[in-house]
């Protein structure tokens, strides 16, 4: 489970003990029942846009490690190479005749 399914479930379980600490104290009216029917709306909302797409997703495989053999010539390679090919973008002047 990652961290939103953990605080999703925690925020069920407190809009539970809410309710059933609002009905042991007598506090439970119809306004009430009113406003935890919008907190429970906002609750399954936010689950279908936070925790659903974590939920149903999965990640790609790992890729399987090779094991390459480097040598003096391969490393002089990428020397020469990471040193002589430009990083950014190459841009002509233009001719104007």
């Amino acid at each position: 489970m990652n961290g939103l399914q953990k605080f999703y479930i925690g925020l069920w379980i407190v809009f539970g003990l809410t309710i059933a600490g609002l009905g042991v104290s007598g506090n439970l009216t119809m306004l009430a029942l009113t406003v935890l029917g919008f907190v429970s709306f906002g609750i399954i909302f936010m689950g279908m846009i936070c925790v659903l797409p974590t939920t149903v997703t999965h990640s790609a495989p790992s890729p399987v490690a090779v094991e390459r053999v480097s040598s003096v010539r391969v490393t002089l390679r990428r020397f020469v190479n990471a040193w002589s090919h430009p990083v950014a973008v190459e841009v002509n002047r233009p001719r104007l005749h």
